[in-house]
């Protein structure tokens, strides 16, 4: 028998409606594409075998994969003993380990061991065969009955001792099935068999081997369209949900009700005439849901739907979902029509991630994210961009944006948005490309700081970078003319500025960041600068620490990105050549990012979770640093669940819970660092 082995490359996206338009939540998944001309592969069913392989279905035969490669089987003209047809509409793995495929021309028993197929075909005049080849359906009851639903044959029920097939067609009478064609089965906890046709739902009383229709009315009552019975699922005990061509409807098994089931986004929006074609419960109890309109996820009340956005390239391909499956792992596989199968991984999933999608006002003005601030007891998020200021109500769900409006002399001087702070008065501070900015947040009346050459004692240039107040409250400013510290009461800026003459001057005039370090409840306010290297500013003075070649105990670069304290009083740095360990009383930097990961790195962030491990945003993905032992934990990239790979200068946040927020090139995510798991499933060995 011919088989066709094919490599699986691997293609990493994500769905992004991170703050999408419907949800919430956003998953991370890998879209598995076997070969180019299979990348528009219709996936109606996937399943796994004890082995743990996953056998994936399209129009092109059944794959067994591995996790690396995969094995094709398909229809070898005039080879009986291979796949009768390649187009593949169900498969199911019994309880007796029996493999079971539904074509389009016929049902096949098939033997991995031996990779021969036993096809099972209808004959004319023999009615112990199965009464129709196109086969759409295949189900398995709790007595290990194998229950078969036909396109245009009815319903099915073979007897495995005996070989045969019992038919139960339409007969034009009520107690009949209700129409040949059968889509989908499911026995309730009960031991019911319920049939969904392509006109009615049908009840079948396998003891007295009659069918009741669920009244096709009671379906136009609530809905004039078609009444296609694409899925059932067993809801609650005594309810069974019913996916349809227009949406859901809900049955109660005690009361005979049937109603709509109406399926409301996480912003309260219905969403109705869904086309529905599959339900599934995973392990969490999270209740998905397969729809031509992407998919649906909950586990309460509300829904969270992902789907395929155009202006974002990494999200899914296709809307139509058609096959989920849970895998050992806990992972999800999800078969679409025309962009293959998805791989979600929830390991993956403690990454948020938000982006703007398009033109809606409800999300972030602009994907390159510079900085963020939390309003004091509130959970709103402040976030500024390359183009505006964003007001985050993550209760909400909702966004609102500040832009520059050369009208109103109020408005923000500049939508550039380099940095945001508040103050102990809970002044929200704004630094942008032209001047500075308060904002009232009663008013939302900016309050603009820009540089005037005519007058002294203003803001020395107006390309605004960090903004600190320290313990004594003078408000410092850090610009590319050098460093401001601002005298709120007169209204006045005390400028520091490089002087080549004076050694005892700030080193360079382009600022980076601040810290500052109370000692003996006296302030040091440590600088970080653009080639000027680490400076200590105490008593009037600034003191500068340089990289210098002929020293091992100096800084690494002279681009100083971000100072962090720790709880022992050590100074963790991160510069343009990775991140060192400084000791501010011996004034001795220990650089390790020669021998890892961190080697040309620039570390744009460092934040301490509860675990004293430190999470360090780059150039290039997310570094959880264990500083004990100076080792890295674990680098962080796109195939991990980011969205966001290159994050920004001062775009970091870290809430009271310790929930991680880091900005960069495509939005910004978000993490809880103790949701970050690890892989410990260990797949069988087989042989």
């Amino acid at each position: 028998m011919k088989i066709k082995y094919i490599i699986f490359i691997l293609y990493i996206f994500t769905i992004l409606t991170g703050k999408n338009l419907f949800g919430e939540k956003n998953l991370f998944l890998q879209n598995i594409n076997y070969k180019k001309e299979y990348l528009h592969s219709r996936i109606k069913s996937v399943i796994q075998d004890t082995n743990g392989f996953m056998w994936i279905a399209d129009n092109f035969g059944i794959y067994k994969f591995d996790g690396y490669k995969s094995i094709n089987f398909h229809n070898v003209q005039n080879d009986s003993k291979s796949l009768s047809n390649n187009i593949i509409n169900n498969m199911i793995i019994d309880s007796k380990g029996k493999f079971w495929i539904c074509t389009e021309r016929g049902l096949n028993l098939f033997d991995p061991k031996t990779e021969i197929f036993k096809r099972y075909l209808h004959k004319e005049n023999n009615l112990n065969t199965i009464s129709h080849n196109n086969i759409n359906t295949i189900y398995e009851d709790k007595k290990g009955i194998l229950w078969i639903g036909t396109f245009g044959g009815g319903l099915n029920q073979y007897n495995p001792e005996t070989d045969k097939f019992t038919h139960y067609i339409n007969k034009n009478d009520s107690s009949s099935i209700s129409s040949n064609i059968v889509n989908c089965l499911l026995e309730d906890s009960s031991g019911g068999l319920w049939v969904g046709t392509d006109n009615k739902l049908n009840y079948f009383d396998k003891e007295k081997r009659v069918f009741k229709h669920i009244q096709n009315n009671v379906f136009e009552k609530l809905y004039s369209g078609s009444n296609r019975i694409n899925a059932i699922f067993e809801y609650n005990i005594n309810e069974v949900l019913i996916g349809t061509n227009n949406g859901a409807f809900i049955y109660n098994i005690e009361s005979h009700l049937l109603s709509r089931f109406n399926i409301y986004t996480v912003h309260n929006e219905l969403l109705e005439d869904l086309h529905i074609n599959t339900f599934f419960r995973d392990k969490d109890k999270i209740l998905w849901l397969g729809t031509r309109g992407g998919l649906l996820s909950s586990n309460n009340e509300k829904f969270n739907l992902y789907k395929n956005i155009n202006n974002s390239p990494n999200n899914l391909r296709s809307n139509a979902i058609q096959s989920i499956l849970e895998d050992k792992v806990g992972s999800l596989w999800i078969g679409t029509y025309g962009a293959g199968i998805y791989k979600f991984d929830k390991r993956l999933n403690h990454f948020s991630n938000t982006i703007k999608v398009d033109n809606s006002m409800n999300e972030l003005s602009h994907n390159l994210v510079f900085t963020f601030a939390k309003e004091d007891k509130k959970n709103i998020i402040w976030i500024g961009t390359y183009s505006g200021l964003n007001r985050y109500d993550r209760k909400k769900n909702t966004f609102k944006h500040y832009f520059h409006d050369k009208n109103n002399p109020f408005s923000i001087s500049n939508n550039v948005i380099r940095y945001l702070y508040f103050d102990k008065k809970n002044t929200l501070w704004i630094g942008t490309d032209n001047g500075l900015n308060s904002l009232d947040l009663e008013t939302e009346k900016f309050t603009s700081f820009i540089n005037n050459k005519k007058k002294n004692n203003t803001i020395s240039n107006n390309y605004i970078g960090p903004i600190y107040e320290d313990i004594n409250e003078k408000l410092w400013i850090g610009t590319n003319g050098g460093i401001n510290v601002f005298d709120r009461i007169n209204n006045k800026f005390i400028n520091y500025k490089h002087d080549s003459s004076n050694p005892k001057s700030i080193a360079s005039n382009i600022i980076l960041t601040f810290h500052e370090q109370i000692e003996k409840k006296k302030s040091i306010m440590w600088i970080g600068t653009y080639n000027g290297g680490l400076n200590r500013f105490s008593k009037g003075e600034f003191l500068r620490f340089k990289k210098k070649s002929s020293e091992i105990n100096s800084i690494s670069s002279n681009n100083v990105r971000v100072i962090y304290e720790d709880k022992e009083s050590t100074f963790w740095i991160g510069t343009d050549n990775g991140m060192d360990k400084f000791n501010p009383i011996n004034h001795k930097f220990k650089n390790f990012s020669y021998k890892n990961e961190l080697n040309n790195k620039f570390v744009y962030s460092i934040i301490e979770d509860k675990n004293n491990t430190l999470w360090l945003s780059t150039n290039n993905g997310i570094i959880n640093y264990n500083k004990k032992n100076y080792s890295i934990i674990k680098t962080f990239l796109m195939d991990d669940g980011l969205e966001v790979k290159s994050f920004m200068q001062d775009a970091y946040y870290q809430s009271k819970d310790g929930e991680i927020f880091f900005g960069g090139v495509n939005g910004f995510l978000s993490f809880f660092p103790f949701q970050v798991k690890k892989n410990k499933y260990i797949p069988p060995v087989v042989i």
